[in-house]
């Protein structure tokens, strides 16, 4: 689904719109984050933020001022000298949120970003993804096989069911924003979880 929406794979039939264009013609206010930071290891996390406006070819001072923007952003200013060998695995998906916000695009299609993190940087980066979204007011779409994920983050969860691959189940959540680690103990939040979990199991067993 994402590499439809990306457009780096054709539909077969019907259509995609990205406020009002096709893939092919949104790909400027699109962007990618990988389920691995695909960060250049030869590059520090400064220059690796700044690789799009590079590509770009955007000015060297434009350049300085958007990545320590950036990095201040996901709170990473102290980190723009180290390489990706010095960083954890949580800094190094901060460092891929910071490149690909280096943009400001207006979709940021996320694969599993958080998926290899244990559950406590998971908790605290699924907060920050949403602080920046709050600020910036860019739409996600985030693939996860983690229920509990999906419902902190989402304003809509979207099942998908196999053979063919389909969107099988909608769920809209009424949580109120902003949300927060207080968010995971509410009743509502175990609620929507233990629906979409059963209703999972059920498309899975089909």
């Amino acid at each position: 689904m994402l590499k439809l929406v990306a457009g780096l794979t054709l539909p077969t039939s019907g259509k995609i719109c990205i406020d009002g264009m096709t893939p092919a013609n949104a790909r400027e206010i699109v962007s990618f984050i990988f389920q691995d930071a695909t960060l250049l290891p030869w590059r520090t996390v400064e220059d690796n933020v700044g690789l799009r406006l590079e590509l770009e070819h955007a000015t060297r001072e434009r350049r300085k001022e958007k990545v320590a923007s950036l990095l201040e952003l996901v709170n990473l200013s102290h980190a723009a000298k180290s390489y990706p060998r010095q960083l954890s695995g949580g800094m190094k998906m901060r460092v891929s949120i910071a490149r690909a916000l280096s943009t400001r695009p207006r979709v940021l299609l996320m694969d599993e970003p958080f998926a290899a993190l244990d559950e406590i940087s998971r908790d605290r980066l699924n907060e920050e993804v949403l602080r920046l979204q709050q600020e910036q007011n860019w739409t996600a779409l985030f693939v996860t096989h983690s229920v509990a994920e999906a419902v902190f983050l989402s304003s809509r969860v979207l099942i998908m069911a196999p053979h063919p691959g389909r969107i099988a189940y909608e769920f809209p959540i009424n949580l109120p924003y902003p949300r927060s680690a207080e968010t995971r103990q509410l009743p509502a939040f175990e609620e929507y979880i233990a629906i979409i979990s059963k209703t999972l199991r059920g498309v899975q067993s089909e």
